[in-house]
């Protein structure tokens, strides 16, 4: 037998990929054909932008020998452990593979094991080259040590905010301790909080502490869009997309994780809320232009007891890897049993699954995909905790905000957000047999989302309900890791093609 993959095979970042697979058989017994031995030759180039490696090659081969048939089997061997592991296994007998060495080495590996030198790792011999590892070589020592304690950004509330923070996960076995402090250039004003967890038991399954602060906190985010993110947006086009309030207090907090799939906190927040008024307009290439306004917050002591819940593994941020999960918050503000001056309840949830749909045998398989997440209030809400639907930031976009929607377009006490999408990969492009197409390794993805806000209470002038819908296509790994997508707003306002950018998705 001697076969190699066909056109359908493809590995992300890798080129030129030669695979071969060969395979001898030995009559035995004058009645079966049996695997004398397994022969897989493989190369492949793995590169994306900015980062390269050395043409990679492998040879591998297996004999299989002694072949015993049909051999009659003892009932005690069904009576015995499922397990057993025999002496010999747990140590190299070197004089037993010495005289009965089946396949001898040639001269090329005779001379590899007797000549190379021990310090050429596979580190060493595959080391990446290209400009992405040239800027960031040399990531250990006293700068890079002290770069990842720095605490930098940029918003329209603080200006250029400047600090340190450390975050300790293994003070001891038993304990992490976190802490910053903080200065805001335009709003000059200092931050700061300090924080730690113990755990009881090695395995860190469960774990209670507290933290004390003085902060700039932002309205509730779902988290698809980064604080990196958000910084160079501000900076470069001056387009912040969080909304910013004070926050100074306190909170316990007791978390418990049973497996890497299920997560618990439940955590008693006291802390004292206010406005903070927009102190820069500043931005490196829109001076002229201005920011959004920041919302004035409800002044007031806010003191809660909320429940995080999380199923499945951990979303992943940039999207390049499709995870099922379920987030479930819920919030309980309650001044006759807590004090404080805020009474509401609150509760948000998002649902994200993929389901495989055919081409099973693919490495990167076809899949619907959707996201699904809700939101409602009761009480009074006040306003630096209502919800908004989270679109597209200067034209970065990740799967679950709505495209061709404005920032912060529709808010309320209470959401419903749809995005669904299906992932064709390249089958269609196979399908047509032009090599030309299919050796471009895009995928090719149906997209749609539809989301509502409702509100029952009055909001700010800056805040408005309303539905949202929208439907187009999308074109996958450009370059190895970047998807365009092309929006078509269906619901009323100012309608048109979006364009915007993101991360693929690989797995």
């Amino acid at each position: 037998m001697d076969v190699h993959p066909n056109a359908a095979f493809r590995i992300p970042f890798t080129k030129n990929v030669i695979i071969r697979y060969r395979q001898q058989f030995g009559l035995y017994e004058s009645s079966y054909w049996m695997p004398a031995d397994i022969r897989i030759n493989g190369e492949a180039s793995i590169s994306f932008p900015g980062v390269s490696f050395p043409r990679i090659k492998m040879t591998q081969t297996s004999v299989i020998s002694d072949y015993s048939i049909n051999t009659p089997i003892p009932d005690s061997i069904f009576r015995r452990p499922r397990l057993v592991v025999d002496s010999t296994a747990t140590r190299m007998d070197t004089a037993f593979w010495a005289a009965n060495l089946v396949l001898p080495l040639d001269s090329l590996e005779a001379r590899a094991y007797r000549t190379l030198d021990s310090t050429q790792s596979l580190e060493v011999q595959f080391k990446p080259g290209g400009a992405a590892v040239t800027l960031s070589a040399g990531g250990s020592g006293p700068f890079w040590t002290t770069l990842s304690f720095l605490d930098l950004g940029y918003n329209r509330v603080e200006g250029f905010h400047l600090g340190a923070i450390a975050d300790l996960d293994k003070v001891t076995e038993s304990l992490s301790l976190t802490a910053g402090l903080a200065y805001g250039i335009s709003n000059k004003h200092g931050t700061y909080r300090l924080g730690g967890t113990y755990y009881p038991a090695a395995h860190r399954t469960f774990g209670f502490g507290a933290e004390a602060y003085r902060i700039v906190d932002n309205t509730p985010e779902r988290g698809t869009q980064s604080s990196l993110l958000n910084m160079i947006s501000a900076l470069f086009f001056k387009e912040d997309i969080r909304d910013y309030f004070s926050a100074e207090g306190w909170k316990g907090f007791a978390k418990f994780r049973p497996s890497d799939r299920v997560r618990f906190k439940v955590t008693y927040t006291s802390q004292r809320e206010g406005s903070l008024p927009q102190r820069t307009n500043y931005s490196i290439l829109f001076p002229s232009h201005l920011f959004r306004v920041n919302p004035p917050a409800d002044p007031g002591k806010l003191a809660e007891v909320r429940l995080d819940l999380g199923l499945g593994e951990e979303p992943d941020p940039i999207g390049f890897v499709q995870k099922n999960t379920f987030d479930l918050s819920i919030e309980r503000a309650a001044p006759a049993l807590m004090g404080g001056n805020f009474n509401f309840t609150r509760l948000d949830g998002v649902l994200a699954l993929t389901i495989p749909t055919f081409g099973q045998s693919y490495l990167m398989k076809p899949g619907f995909r959707i996201q699904a997440s809700a939101g409602d209030a009761f009480g009074s809400l006040p306003v630096q905790r209502l919800f908004s639907i989270e679109s597209a930031v200067d034209g970065w976009a990740s799967f679950g905000v709505m495209r061709g929607a404005d920032l912060k377009e529709f808010t309320g006490t209470g959401y419903t957000s749809v995005a669904v999408e299906h992932n064709f990969r390249n089958i269609p492009l196979l399908a047509l047999g032009i090599p030309f197409l299919y050796d471009l390794d895009i995928d090719l993805i149906a997209f749609g989302g539809a989301a509502r806000t409702w509100s029952r209470n009055a909001l700010p002038d800056v805040a408005r309900t309303g539905t949202y819908t929208e439907a187009g296509f999308s074109i996958g790994r450009i370059l190895g890791f970047l998807r365009a997508d092309f929006a078509w707003r269906l619901s009323p306002g100012p309608h048109g093609l979006y364009l915007t950018i993101g991360g693929a998705t690989f797995f």
